[in-house]
């Protein structure tokens, strides 16, 4: 990744976001979480009860932050 210039864009690539099978990776997250070395049951309740909106909010289907 270069530079991070004032007043330009940073992340992911557009196109690329656009070619994530979100509901795919969501699964996977929820698949993995079961081995992990930490034992963190409220992220699997987040993406369990929220991963839609999860997937809204990193796609910019809707406006995350405002409540």
């Amino acid at each position: 990744m270069g530079d991070i210039k004032t007043g330009e864009p940073f992340g992911l690539d557009p196109v690329l976001v656009k070619k994530i099978h979100w509901e795919f990776a969501l699964k996977r997250i929820r698949q993995d979480l079961r081995s992990d070395f930490i034992y963190a049951p409220h992220l699997n309740f987040l993406y369990q009860k929220a991963g839609d909106e999860l997937i809204a909010a990193l796609t910019g289907e809707t406006e995350f932050w405002n409540v």
